[in-house]
């Protein structure tokens, strides 16, 4: 999703290496603050994923944008620190906005309480790890990462025909998952370092952006294998299948949602007062329909701890 999202292999990288870090800071913090890993306190983690992709990705794209559109002459430490300096602000309130919303949960007493406390504790920890991460280790990780220069055109060659034949022998060796995603990298980088000489620079972009739908397929192949959403007794390309089908339904709503999102947004600034009358309508009615329901929320959950 990140890479199909960014079309930006380095930015990719970047991003998706937050969110396991971001993911280990929480489990020390819970570890030190006595938080047990029950299913509700790793349902805050989950629920935290979504914030951290995005503090991820708006910085990325921020800086990706500004190396894009750089001034002559600037250097690459001015334009990561001016693209992450963008949007830092906005990132730090976007997240402490979701932070703060999550207060009235700490004042939860007596079962409501120890039910929902730890799922505040956890997504407080994973939101705080992925500012801090985001602001402080992202733009020196983006700086080390786009500063690496293309190799020259043979190791190019020959690295790329090396991981060629690493994926043929563990393809032939038992591995065929692991053979045909290295093979495939390898055959699309060797591909790409014959052709750069001879292609003009929207030939190269388009090279680029089919690079970037490979690897998220074989991304999509890797999910699957360990996955199996379909179960191990089905065929592994049925599972595949599903997988990208499943994918391709998020995508394609998203990219609908990108496409609609301009004019949508122009017509309800035209008329703010038909926008308004919607969420009144949901509160009235809202009001009027649930106004009877009883005021607690306890469901029944018989879970223990794991750690």
């Amino acid at each position: 999703m990140v890479i199909i999202l960014l079309f930006n292999l380095r930015a990719s990288l970047v991003v998706s290496g937050l969110l396991p870090v971001a993911v280990l800071i929480t489990f020390i913090i819970m570890r030190y603050a006595g938080v047990d890993a029950n299913v509700v306190a790793l349902a805050g983690i989950a629920i935290a994923i979504g914030t951290m992709v995005d503090v991820g990705i708006v910085l990325s794209e921020s800086i990706v944008h500004r190396m894009e559109h750089r001034p002559p002459g600037e250097d690459l430490f001015t334009t990561v620190y001016k693209g992450s300096a963008e949007v830092a602000s906005a990132i730090v309130a976007a997240v402490l906005t979701t932070i703060v919303s999550f207060l009235p949960v700490f004042a939860l007493e007596g079962p409501e309480g120890k039910l929902f406390r730890p799922l505040a504790f956890t997504k407080t920890f994973a939101l705080g790890a992925a500012i801090f991460l985001a602001l402080v280790v992202l733009p020196a990780l983006a700086h080390t990462v786009f500063s690496v220069r293309s190799p020259r055109r043979l190791w190019r060659l020959t690295g790329n025909a090396l991981l060629m034949a690493v994926g043929i022998y563990l393809g032939a060796g038992g591995n065929p998952t692991a053979g045909w995603i290295l093979g495939l990298v390898g055959l699309s980088g060797f591909g790409t370092a014959v052709a750069d000489p001879y292609l003009p620079e929207a030939g190269r972009r388009q090279v680029s952006t089919g690079k970037n739908l490979l690897f998220a397929a074989l991304t999509a192949l890797l999910i699957t294998r360990m996955w199996m959403p379909m179960g191990v007794d089905q065929s592994l390309f049925l599972n595949f299948l599903f997988v990208l089908t499943v994918l391709g339904s998020l995508l394609g709503f998203l990219f609908m949602m990108t496409r609609i999102y301009i004019p949508v947004l122009r017509y309800f600034l035209k008329y703010k007062a038909l926008f308004l009358l919607v969420p009144a309508v949901i509160l009235v009615a809202w009001t009027l329909i649930f106004r009877n329901t009883g005021r607690e929320f306890l469901p029944s959950l018989d879970e223990g701890s794991f750690c």
